[in-house]
């Protein structure tokens, strides 16, 4: 059945009555883009033989309804873009999807922009290698527990948690991400996040950070104490527009490697004092705006880097 209704933009309803749904294989893209649609029930398919639900109901732009099928007893591996841009659903039920197979959840829920709430309390993430883009433009949700995620084999988590505007709430305590290559952009627009413990990120493998706490405006501090940074090579926008930042303490990075720095640290409202004295900037290509429109930043202490790049300070009245 992959791609069975796939473009049928002015579908409304479908009904699967008399529908033979005892044997049920291959949903990959069979609701793509069926902007039209507004309910759909599957509970009483049987889905026992499907491993990929890729693009599945993508695009389902009027979906406020999905009754979804028992995946207990099914093989999934692949969740990519399953659910993007339903962006009229406000809940769904997963607690009966069976994921120790899935590998790739990246985009699942890209662009659920009327989310409130989602339970992931049973999602097994053992095998899991990307989840790129998962939750991004999930503007409505408010917390998300993934205490649960334990994800030794995750190498991607580019943009995972951007522009979650309204998310107050975030558990990833369990992560492990000692596999992971690019945190870009991963919290970016989390707007009203007040705290996130992210002590346990193992970040030995990690090359790019750019924009990672970009435009988190109500944290007011972040512990990266347990941060290792010796691989990566860029950090432009990592702490951009972080307005309620009242101290930042970047002692155990190393910055050896890191070839960018733009906008770093740049509209950091309430920052008043950076020791930046152990960055090593001698790799550094383009460092420019890293301290713009920092307004209280007072004193920065760049005593070991370049001496060509030391004094980088904006003056304020």
């Amino acid at each position: 059945m992959t791609s069975f209704f796939s473009n049928c933009k002015n579908i409304y309803e479908i009904d699967f009555k008399n529908f033979d749904k005892s044997d049920i294989k291959g949903v990959k893209f069979i609701f793509k883009n069926c902007k039209s649609l507004k309910s759909l029930d599957l509970s009483d398919w049987n889905v026992e033989k499907v491993e990929n639900l890729q693009e599945s109901f993508l695009g389902c732009t009027s979906l406020t309804s999905l009754e979804l099928p028992n995946f207990e007893k099914s093989k999934l591996t692949v969740l990519s873009s399953t659910f993007k841009e339903c962006e009229n659903l406000s809940s769904l039920d997963l607690s009966t999807f069976k994921t120790n197979q899935v590998q790739y959840m990246d985009y699942t829920f890209y662009g659920c922009k009327s989310l409130i709430s989602l339970d992931l309390s049973n999602f097994d993430t053992s095998s899991l290698k990307n989840s790129q883009y998962m939750f991004k433009e999930c503007r409505a949700l408010q917390k998300l527990d993934l205490s649960n995620f334990k994800t030794p084999k995750l190498e991607s988590m580019v943009r995972m948690f951007t522009d979650c505007e309204s998310l107050t709430s975030l558990d990833i305590t369990n992560f492990d991400t000692s596999k992971v290559g690019s945190m870009y952009e991963l919290f970016k627009n989390c707007k009203l996040l007040t705290s996130l413990n992210i002590l346990n990120f193992d970040t030995s493998s990690v090359i790019n950070m750019d924009g990672m706490f970009c435009s988190c405006n109500l944290l007011t501090s972040i512990d990266l104490s347990n941060f290792n940074t010796s691989r990566v090579i860029s950090m432009s926008e990592m702490f951009f527009n972080c307005k309620s930042l009242t101290s930042l303490n970047l002692s155990t990075f190393d910055t050896s490697k890191v070839l960018y720095m733009s906008s770093m640290l740049r509209s950091c409202d309430l920052l008043t004092s950076l020791n930046l004295s152990n960055f090593n900037m001698d790799s550094i290509r383009e460092i420019r705006w890293m301290f713009m429109d920092s307004k209280n930043l007072r004193y920065v202490n760049l005593s070991n880097s370049n001496p060509n790049i030391s004094i980088l300070v904006y003056s304020y009245d």
